[in-house]
């Protein structure tokens, strides 16, 4: 069975209260990758084979201006880090996503960190995660996001335990996230990383399956009076996005616009009920030849 992303920090060197464990004083120690299982050097910050970023626990327990303090961490990714944190003295949970220290990273990642931040609090939408607030960590340089905490799993993980889903379950989670981005590119705005982990489930009301689309860290701003940086999860040169899930026009490099997000919907749709993608691959250059004949 699949674990979730905070099992998977724990068996990296975490337990569930947030503290290192297995000997370990700090994850500067771990030999490997949490995300790739790679060799890791032991000073490095980033994964030098997939770019994944190392989880830091030595964060725990600081709070941040604004009375955001610092509790575990639930998740890690190319991007970086996501704590789970409390807003003090209220005691309401919310999330902090954490870039490493800006001395270290590519410009093109705080650019599209800071993207973020500006997307995300200009939609308004029940689908969509919301951004609390931004700042820069005085202690580190560090970058981070407040967002709110969603208390569910994603669309990766169900269908890690569940497979095939039920067609009613599936067009019922699809109808949510196309209605998020219906919202997106209604304020000229394109995710360019639509994928399962990228779709959080949560209970709301006593009903499950309630959609937030998260990560718009790659997103491009379309609008006309909008600036389009460059930047974000650069898998080739200017090619952004999870290959898998990328529009032809994606993964050549071209401009693209709000149907390359409705070709990731498709691909959703494909791998949530038959199970396949057109392109399983990773690898850029098998994503240039056509699909196998009945994908």
């Amino acid at each position: 069975m699949a674990q979730s992303p905070l099992e998977e920090v724990k068996h990296r060197g975490f337990d569930g209260e947030g503290q290192c464990h297995s000997g370990l004083e700090s994850p500067v120690q771990e030999s490997r990758c949490v995300h790739c299982d790679r060799p890791l050097d032991a000073s490095a910050v980033r994964c030098a084979s997939c770019g994944g970023v190392r989880p830091d626990c030595s964060r725990l327990g600081r709070v941040l201006e604004g009375g955001i303090r610092i509790d575990e961490v639930i998740g890690s990714g190319g991007m970086g880090v996501v704590y789970k944190g409390t807003k003090l003295p209220l005691g309401r949970s919310v999330a902090v996503k954490w870039l490493p220290g800006t001395g270290d990273i590519p410009k093109t990642h705080i650019k599209s960190f800071m993207r973020e931040a500006k997307v995300l609090s200009r939609l308004r939408h029940p689908h969509i995660v919301s951004v609390l607030d931004s700042g820069n960590d005085k202690q580190d340089g560090a970058l981070y996001l407040v967002l709110e905490y969603i208390p569910g799993d994603s669309l990766e993980h169900l269908l890690d335990k569940v497979f095939p889903l039920p067609h009613e379950r599936t067009l019922k989670i699809l109808i949510q996230v196309l209605s998020a981005l219906e919202e997106a590119h209604r304020h000229g705005v394109i995710h360019r990383d639509l994928k399962p982990a990228n779709v959080l489930l949560e209970q709301v009301a006593g009903k499950g399956d309630f959609v937030k689309v998260v990560d718009f860290g790659i997103a491009k701003n379309s609008s006309p009076d909008g600036s389009a940086l460059s930047g974000g999860m650069s898998v080739m040169g200017g090619i952004m996005g999870t290959p898998r899930y990328m529009s032809p026009e994606q993964v050549l490099g071209v401009s693209v616009d709000a149907r390359c997000d409705v070709y990731s919907v498709g691909v959703l749709l494909s791998e949530m009920l038959p199970g396949t993608v057109p392109h399983a691959s990773e690898d850029l250059p098998a994503m240039l030849r056509p699909p196998a004949r009945g994908h």
